[in-house]
């Protein structure tokens, strides 16, 4: 009997040792689980596993530990084993299968899950909010999911690591040189790394000198204009610390670096953050001080002289109740690019937005998500287009990289025309304010949506532009918001918008304004620039008061079914009568190219001043300029002018035949020969 009894104590004892040991490992790796050390956590419950003591809480938490470390497979079918064990999966099982679905851009499945958590948790889980949130950001990305993609977007490979890799820096020089932080690749916090293009791949990541990566953390910030001064970040955590200015002048006596401290209206020690610099005098972050909306609100200061202006809050149209951070200006001072995880704006976490300065009101147009493959379920920040606008760089958190934060590359198919020019004034924040006018009756007087409907004829209006620095009036902004009604009710429809200067304006400086107000009216109405051309004329076909206006030509008049005519021109305005003429037929051009001229004030003025006829054109959705020098009825006319420009150092010119408005190739140009003979000479040509 006495044998027997200790047979049943040691058989019982090995059997209640592996449930100690699984109750131990399982405190363990609970404990690792809510400080974020998901890695140690994975081990931790995969020691209960293998002592078989996992139960459907501990299988849960393997799939939660695999989802972080970037492991969607193993994520997936840990979760789903949790389905299968005897006792009910915790909620938090439905929480991260949601997730996972979401990642994988499947909103509806995970709108399903969210909502699964939502009945299986008490009305008092603090949870529950947030998870309202991803329904609703579900929601945005069932409708995101079909708009047409913004870039391709790939991985940058070489560089990625499992630790945290962000914040890309663009070199300022043009160089194909990547700035970027990053954690894990040092014995220290991050650290401030840089890599090249060479022989067409990215090189290996090299850290900037020891006297700007310390022992804290850096982060690379952005350059001032000559890109002879780097901004940085430098603290005892990633969140608390100064900004600091590298000049690039070492000491031999101290063997250190001047760092002066950067004196702008940022507070880094109390969270603000995200800063972007752009033109030496204007400053964009982030910050959650007093008087926001909610959450990070993106601000504004301005700098004259040596001082900075006291921060200014973006307004509600960028900013809301949620984080808006990383923000950053393209080169046209308009177009803003940054990151909200506002439930109405995303589709899971931080999103890539972009938004566009409306001179004329004074008002941000509606900020509008990249989608995806910018855009993810997890966060994507930083975002920053290279110095020729042909890519962007952001990083992201998203399940299908190698862990942490990565870098990510977004490829355009043309350069973004944002990034090509500044624009007058430089940025947004230095137009004066109170320019919006008090116009209560232009709503009013739009025409009902059927107009179209009901008429046999329209009149094709000709608007008044403003001087540079000015505001339309109200007469030109309710024709232009007449026109983009046309355009929207024909989208097949495609213009030619002819902008006219005075005399006494600046080339450059006129074109700038002038393409910058018609497409800031028309986006006002909704109306992007996919069926429009820009045409700036100058001032070399003018009509008495109107020498600033925008002509309207159409292309394809044979798309509308009623009949399109103009206001005759005055009688002695044979010069302008002229240009009509040339824009309803068929006329030549001698094209020279913006690579011979290239897009600056300087350049421009100088090319104006050569040949006052001269044309620049702004092709609808593409980055590239095209300048001409006159107009010509004939082949043989061009083809004169053609030479002339040769002797003058134009050796690149080539006569290029419109119809109309629109460019003609040899192939279309043969489509029309029946019609125009004296096509046949370029065909042959």
């Amino acid at each position: 009997m006495t044998r027997l009894l200790a047979l049943l104590f040691m058989l019982l004892l090995a059997k209640t040792a592996p449930a100690q040991d699984a109750a131990v490992w399982k405190k363990k790796g609970k404990d690792l689980l809510a400080t974020q050390q998901y890695r140690p956590a994975l081990e931790a419950f995969q020691r209960v596993e293998k002592l078989g003591q996992a139960d459907a809480e501990t299988l849960a938490n393997i799939g939660i530990c695999h989802f972080h470390l970037h492991q969607p497979e193993q994520a997936e079918a840990q979760l789903q084993s949790a389905f299968k064990a005897k006792r009910q999966p915790p909620p938090i099982a439905y929480l991260y299968l949601a997730k996972l679905r979401q990642s994988t851009l499947d909103f509806e499945q995970a709108a399903a899950f969210y909502k699964d958590f939502l009945r299986k948790t008490p009305a008092d889980h603090p949870w529950r909010p947030a998870v309202r949130d991803e329904i609703r950001r579900c929601a945005t990305g069932m409708m995101l999911r079909r708009q047409p993609p913004f870039a391709a977007v790939l991985p940058l490979a070489d560089i990625n690591t499992v630790g945290d890799e962000y914040a890309p820096l663009p070199s300022p020089s043009g160089k194909e040189r990547l700035y970027f932080s990053a954690t894990g690749r040092s014995a220290t916090g991050s650290d401030i790394f840089y890599t090249e293009v060479k022989a067409g791949d990215w090189s290996a990541p090299k850290p900037l000198n020891r006297f700007i990566n310390s022992a804290d953390h850096e982060t690379a910030l952005g350059f001032d204009g000559s890109g002879s001064n780097l901004y940085f970040f430098r603290g005892k955590t990633p969140e608390i610390g100064q900004i600091l200015v590298d000049t690039f002048r070492e000491d031999p006596l101290q063997h250190t670096l001047f760092f002066k401290a950067f004196t702008g209206p940022m507070r880094p020690g109390e969270g603000d953050c995200a800063p972007f610099f752009f033109n030496d005098s204007i400053l964009l972050f982030a910050s959650r001080r007093e008087g926001g909306f909610g959450g990070l609100d993106l601000y504004s200061s301005i700098r004259n002289d040596d001082t900075w202006t006291p921060a200014k809050n973006l307004g509600t149209t960028i900013n809301s109740a949620y984080d808006e951070t990383s923000p950053f200006l393209a080169r046209d001072g308009r177009t803003l690019y940054f990151s909200s995880n506002d439930a109405a704006r995303s589709m899971g976490g931080l999103d890539v937005l972009t938004a566009t300065w409306l001179d004329w009101s004074h008002q941000w147009s509606p900020p509008q998500n990249l989608g995806p493959p910018v855009n993810s379920a997890a966060d994507d920040e930083h975002f920053s287009l290279s110095n020729l606008g042909d890519r962007a760089f952001f990083s992201s958190d998203r399940i299908t990289g190698e862990g942490g934060r990565d870098l990510f590359v977004a490829l355009f198919d043309s350069p973004r025309e944002e990034q090509l020019g500044e624009s007058w004034p430089v940025a947004f924040c230095l137009i004066p304010e109170g320019k919006k006018e008090a116009v209560p009756s232009e709503r009013a007087m739009q025409p009902p949506g059927g107009f179209f409907d009901e008429i046999s004829s329209f009149e094709l209006p000709v608007m008044v532009l403003p001087p540079p620095g000015g505001t339309p009036n109200e007469r030109t902004v309710n024709q232009f918001a007449l026109l983009a009604q046309l355009l929207k009710k024909y989208p097949r429809l495609h213009i030619t918008l002819a902008l006219h200067s005075a005399p006494a304006d600046a080339p450059f400086g006129a074109f700038l304004f002038a393409s910058q107000t018609v497409t800031d009216l028309l986006r006002q109405e909704g109306v992007g620039m996919g069926q429009v051309t820009l045409l700036f004329v100058g001032s070399a076909y003018p009509v008495e008061g109107q020498e600033r206006r925008a002509e309207v030509f159409v292309e394809n008049p044979m798309v509308v079914p009623f009949g399109l005519h103009r206001t005759s021109l005055p009688a002695g305005a044979f010069k302008a009568q002229f240009f009509q003429k040339s824009m309803t037929s068929l006329a030549y051009r001698v094209v020279v190219g913006s690579e011979q001229v290239p897009f600056d004030g300087k350049a421009i003025g100088k090319f104006y001043g050569l040949y006052p006829e001269a044309l620049l054109e702004r092709q609808a959705g593409a980055a590239s300029l095209a300048f001409s020098s006159g107009l010509y009825l004939t082949y043989a006319a061009a083809e004169e002018w053609r030479k002339s420009l040769n002797l003058d150092g134009y050796t690149s010119a080539t006569i290029v035949p419109y119809l109309r408005g629109r460019a003609l190739t040899k192939e279309l140009a043969a489509s029309y020969v029946k019609d125009f003979p004296d096509l046949q000479y370029f065909i042959e040509n």
